[in-house]
Parts: structure tokens; C-alpha cells; sequence
């Protein structure tokens, strides 16, 4: 299913992002997180300052508003090794 949403405080102002779910709008807050990773994978999330304040939309009209919703995400660290001369 298609999707829109909007990112609260992003230079882009007004503009609507689209996301694929698989999710229904019984389930919004499990839609914005599949929206937040759109935005992170998309859109500059990796670079943005979290939490993010995303409004899920049916269509892409403040009519279509379903909800807004806090995401935050967790860091993940990853390792990398290298042998070193002794």
C-alpha cells in the first residue's frame, strides 16, 4: 500500500514523501516507522537529528492526515578490523 508523509522541521517545507507499506491504517504508529526508514534510507535521515516528528497521510492532502507520530531510532554500531604488523 501507498503512503504519504511529511517530516516536521525538514528545509523542504511542505513536501510529501511516498513509502510503500504493507501495513493498514489500523496500524499508523507501525507506518510511520516504515515512513522513518524511507526518510533515513532517502531523504537524509542518516543526517538528520532524531527524534522525528512524522505525519502519516492516506493521500497526499492535509485532508489525508491519519496521524503524526514521534520516531526515534537506535544507533548501531559497526566494527571493523584490520590486522596490524607486531
Amino acid at each position: 500500500m501507498q503512503v504519504f508523509y511529511q517530516i516536521e522541521g525538514l528545509d523542504q517545507g511542505n513536501e510529501y514523501y511516498d513509502c510503500n507499506t504493507h501495513w493498514g491504517f489500523g496500524f499508523c504508529a507501525d507506518i510511520a516507522e516504515d515512513c522513518a526508514e524511507d526518510a533515513h534510507n532517502k531523504h537524509d535521515g542518516l543526517d538528520s537529528s532524531w527524534p522525528l516528528t512524522i505525519s502519516v497521510y492516506e493521500s497526499p492532502y492535509p485532508e489525508g492526515l491519519k496521524g503524526k507520530f514521534e520516531v526515534d531510532r537506535e544507533a548501531e554500531p559497526v566494527f571493523y578490523a584490520r590486522r596490524v604488523e607486531e
